[in-house]
């Protein structure tokens, strides 16, 4: 039987060729590419096919085989990710370069900004993989890196939040932390290249400096949140506790729109609720009891009547950015919807509204649903 060679005509995607240095061929520095039409055997679209899928296999850092989606996220090979563990560290103390640790969560829109705008960013990628040890960590993952970084930040004054970024020590010590930042500053807010350059040339000045404050630094924080023995803690009353907490509450609220913050505003479900068992445990002529009651449907209705609570497609978004609730932080977590429902059922119990009823029925339905 006579074997036939059988040729395939198409449309070969661009074909790179490097004609600058470099360890791989498909690195991205002068590179030109051709669109030709080349006449090649199936055979040879097999190994083409094969090559390509393995070469984009190599281009990935050592995150796309790990469990977490976040981490996933970062597989690409703009930065060499790594996951927090034991050989990281090893290699930066074994190459003396400080660790930049950038914490997170797939569905949290300001890390996902950071890794479209800042990690993707070339200047920003080249100052990392060249001068430290990069660690992505998923905060959902490893709630106890991220807790502990919190309150190292907390401890240093920054408004807690994600991306929470920390500079290192090779021995995994904090020097610095930011949360969102963009790779080029601008006016009086300092980017992350400028923030980058200015810590790499103290450690490469001072590396001995850094990690003696480092020490510092740790041991006095561990000194400020160390327990103290049972005994010695002086235990407020329910009383007290309770007046605190109302206190505290009718300080921070808005009587307008509802809520406990003056510009962004998070719902703070669960003052919602404490307030509302606060209303129900209260006479009904109570000054207190009304103001709880007035407090928790104010904040529900200003939410109602907001965009918070999705017009469209229903379900509630994570916060707003606004002081009336009409403009959304476009994040929705599934555990926000059955927390709007209880305060919602809060709200209908102290107050008999039924459309706070009918707004948990509704989140709730549509959860089911989705």
């Amino acid at each position: 039987t006579r074997k036939v060679r059988r040729k395939v005509r198409c449309k070969v995607p661009p074909v790179y060729y490097a004609v600058g240095h470099g360890n791989s061929t498909l690195g991205t520095a002068g590179l030109r590419s051709t669109g030709e039409t080349l006449p090649i055997t199936a055979s040879a679209a097999v190994l083409i096919a094969g090559a390509a899928t393995a070469a984009a296999a190599d281009a990935e850092n050592s995150l796309a085989q790990e469990i977490s989606p976040h981490l996933r996220d970062h597989a690409s090979p703009t930065i060499d990710w790594r996951p927090w563990g034991e050989e990281a560290f090893a290699d930066a103390v074994e190459q003396k370069k400080l660790v930049f640790a950038s914490l997170g969560y797939q569905a949290c829109p300001w890390s996902q900004r950071m890794a479209d705008e800042t990690f993707e960013n070339a200047a920003v990628a080249a100052l990392i993989n060249e001068n430290c040890i990069a660690i992505k960590v998923d905060r959902f993952a490893r709630p106890d890196i991220d807790l502990a970084f919190r309150a190292y930040a907390r401890a240093h004054g920054l408004s807690v939040g994600w991306p929470l970024n920390v500079w290192l020590t090779p021995t995994g010590n904090p020097l610095n932390v930011d949360g969102y930042l963009p790779p080029d500053s601008s006016g009086a807010n300092s980017g992350f290249r400028k923030i980058g350059t200015h810590i790499l040339s103290q450690w490469e000045k001072h590396p001995q400096y850094l990690v003696d404050q480092s020490r510092r630094d740790i041991e006095d924080l561990r000194n400020r949140i160390a327990r103290k023995p049972v005994e010695e803690i002086e235990q407020s009353s329910a009383g007290e506790t309770i007046d605190s907490f109302y206190t505290q509450a009718s300080a921070n609220f808005d009587p307008v729109g509802g809520g406990f913050d003056m510009e962004i505003k998070f719902p703070r479900y669960e003052t919602l609720n404490a307030l509302a068992e606060l209303a129900r445990s209260l006479p009904a002529e109570n000054f207190r009891r009304k103001q709880a009651t007035k407090m928790v449907t104010r904040t529900i209705g200003g939410m109602l009547s907001g965009a918070i609570v999705d017009p469209l497609d229903g379900g509630v978004f994570r916060y707003a950015l606004d002081p009336k609730w009409r403009t959304p932080q476009f994040e929705k977590l599934l555990v926000d919807q059955a927390r709007f429902a209880l305060a919602a059922i809060a709200a209908y119990e102290i107050s008999g509204d039924e459309s706070f009823a009918a707004a948990a029925r509704r989140v709730l339905e549509l959860s089911l649903i989705h």
